[in-house]
Order: structure tokens, then sequence, then C-alpha cells
């Protein structure tokens, strides 16, 4: 599970390059303070300033 911030350079597209499509997006942690389930259908359109909750790959360990 990893938690990332959206701002205006690192958008919700730029997550989903970043983390591929096997990223599963749970919840956003609005920039105020509010908690959003995200569920299956539902758009999703964080803002900057807002979190995102996302199961995403193990990232690879560096040797």
């Amino acid at each position: 599970m990893k938690a990332t911030k959206i701002s205006d350079k690192f958008t919700f597209d730029s997550f989903r390059v970043e983390h591929g499509e096997s990223a599963t997006p749970m919840f956003i942690v609005t920039e105020r303070g509010g908690l959003r389930m995200i569920t299956a259908g539902m758009e999703v359109n964080p803002q900057p300033g807002d979190k995102i909750i996302a199961l995403v790959d193990r990232e690879p360990e560096v040797a």
C-alpha cells in the first residue's frame, strides 16, 4: 500500500504511468482531510494537494 500526493507536477496520470494499470486506488484523502473511498466504476479525479492511497506492486529491491 502506498500514499502518493498529487500536485500540479505529479498528476493522477503521472501516478498511472509510474505504477501502471496494476495499481489499485482505494482512497482519496483530500487536502482538507476528508476521506473518499474509491469504488468500481467510479471516476477518479484527485486534485492537487489530495493523496491517493493505493495497492501497488512491490518495487524491485536494488542489489
